[in-house]
């Protein structure tokens, strides 16, 4: 089972690599020719690898600003419960 997704995935990313244009293959009568085109590869994978900082940088900002409301509302929260315990206490007979 092991081998089978490992040969999956190769041949997944072998076709992403043709997809992009990474490499080409061309066909004569007597031999057959590989083509891979580095610059194009190295330029797309630091593209994708600039995406990729971007999109991690926006889902930190937003899980600080989670954290920050979640923070916020447990605050509020401590507070009404705080009040009402006070309430509670004044409003007890002595």
């Amino acid at each position: 089972m092991r081998k089978l997704l490992v040969l999956l995935l190769l041949a997944g990313a072998v076709y992403f690599a043709y997809y992009k244009g990474w490499f080409s293959v061309s066909n004569d009568k007597e031999k057959t020719t590989l083509s891979l085109d580095k610059d194009k590869a190295k330029a797309d994978l630091q593209e994708l690898s600039e995406k990729g900082k971007e999109a991690g940088k926006e889902l930190v900002d937003k899980a600080k600003e989670g954290a920050e409301k979640m923070k916020e509302g447990a605050d509020k929260l401590k507070k009404e419960v705080t009040e009402k315990k006070d309430t509670e206490k004044s409003d007890t007979p002595k």
